[in-house]
């Protein structure tokens, strides 16, 4: 920040500027922390945690049924034209018969899998993935590891964050039910993908039995209508987000102690905020916020005698936002708080006019201001909060006995942007 003294007037960078700065700082999500607890998560959080309810889901499905056979790996007249069918259309009886049987008897173990409690160690990046397969390297979008761990055996899922955010749920469902199959055996031996297994011949076998798995499940992800359940979950705004745009409107005390008579009462600023989080982990989020303040108090002195006072503020400080909820697919869970404190450089400008004459002055301060606050989300990225406020900021005038020595508590409530 600059700051140029000149007949007691202050030249402070601009609010745009400011931000601007800010803004250059900020690094990208792709920085972010990816537990959700404290600072709200990384990029994948919630549409996984939501494709692994839709996976629980389905596979109890399986377990309901009375019986299994053929059917449950057969594709619905009215889906037989969609691309999740194929894996599905050329399947012999016998092949439909035995995908049917592992559903059925595998539906305990895979909602297992999706469990809160499963050994299960989850990685996101933003790097190809590659596995080699007969020699030959392939892309995918996910590898699934065994592992070993205290609980047992385990598993270590590694997901391409951004292939993954651009799917639909459906594709997410077949992505997640074919890795989850690798963590699981039949007759003895692990269901991979290359190699025979029973009436899945040949050297893709493996991988034409756990694809046709995948895609029965999404066909009864569709069946039974679970394609319906948490898409609010999908458009609520998400706490990850490093960069936010606040809007808010309060209600400020009297900054008095001893009452004036050109003095007014309560004030009601309006705040537009930028915060940008430049460190991030389990214990939440910290980065720099700038804010530009503007408000205007007015009173009226015996009927006949008008006062007017324009504030204008920039500030510049340290903000911090946890998340201290668990589940990232509700609205509870997404929501948070923010604490700010910043330092705030101030020009006061005030004007009395009666019917005859009229006065002018103005004076610059400076001081601290601390906010909390606590967020809900709305949809698409927009926020609604509310919060309270202390700041103290003593100055007083020249020209007039007016002079504000006394901290301040506010109430304020507001709309924000998260991206």
């Amino acid at each position: 920040m600059k700051t140029l003294i000149k007949n007691k007037d202050l030249e402070f960078m601009s609010a745009p500027e400011i931000i601007f700065c800010l803004f250059l700082l900020t690094p990208s999500f792709q920085g972010q922390a990816g537990t959700f607890v404290g600072n709200g998560g990384s990029p994948g959080d919630v549409e996984l945690a939501i494709a692994k309810k839709h996976l629980d889901r389905t596979f109890k499905e399986f377990q309901e049924y009375d019986k299994h056979g053929p059917s449950l790996c057969t594709c619905a007249p009215e889906a037989k034209n969609r691309p999740m069918c194929s894996p599905l259309a050329d399947l012999t009886l016998e092949q439909r018969s035995l995908c049917g049987r592992i559903l059925f008897e595998k539906a305990g173990a895979m909602r297992r899998w999706v469990s809160p409690e499963a050994p299960l160690e989850v990685r996101w990046t933003r790097e190809p993935i590659e596995v080699k397969e007969n020699g030959v390297l392939r892309a995918v979008d996910a590898v699934m590891s065994r592992t070993t761990t205290e609980q047992g055996e385990g598993g270590r899922l590694t997901l391409n964050a951004d292939r993954f955010l651009q799917m639909k749920p459906q594709e997410r469902l077949f992505l997640l039910t074919h890795e989850f199959f690798h963590l699981e055996d039949w007759d003895g031996r692990p269901l991979v993908d290359e190699g025979p297994i029973g009436v899945f011949e040949g050297a893709e076998g493996g991988r034409k039995l756990i694809n046709a798995l995948a895609a029965a499940a999404v066909m009864e992800f569709y069946q039974s209508r679970i394609d319906t359940q948490f898409r609010q979950s999908l458009q609520r705004s998400q706490a990850y987000k490093p960069m936010w745009f606040d809007l808010q409107y309060e209600s400020l005390q009297n900054g008095q102690s001893r009452p004036s008579t050109f003095g007014a009462g309560t004030t009601n600023p309006v705040q537009l905020q930028f915060r940008g989080y430049l460190i991030s982990g389990v214990w939440g989020s910290l980065g720099l916020a700038a804010a530009f303040r503007f408000s205007n108090r007015s009173s009226n002195v015996l009927s006949s005698v008008d006062v007017r006072e324009n504030i204008q503020q920039y500030g510049i400080g340290l903000s911090y936002k946890v998340n201290p909820f668990s589940d990232p697919t509700t609205g509870l869970g997404q929501s948070h708080f923010v604490s700010t404190v910043r330092y705030e450089l101030g020009k006061s400008a005030l004007r009395i006019n009666d019917s005859s004459t009229g006065t002018e002055d103005s004076t610059d301060f400076g001081g601290f201001r601390a906010e909390m606050s606590y967020y809900f989300p709305f949809d698409w990225g927009f926020w609604l909060y509310v919060g309270g406020s202390y700041q103290q900021f003593n100055y007083s005038f020249t020209k007039v006995n007016l002079k504000y020595d006394k901290e301040q508590l506010g109430f304020f409530g507001g709309i924000s942007y998260g991206f």
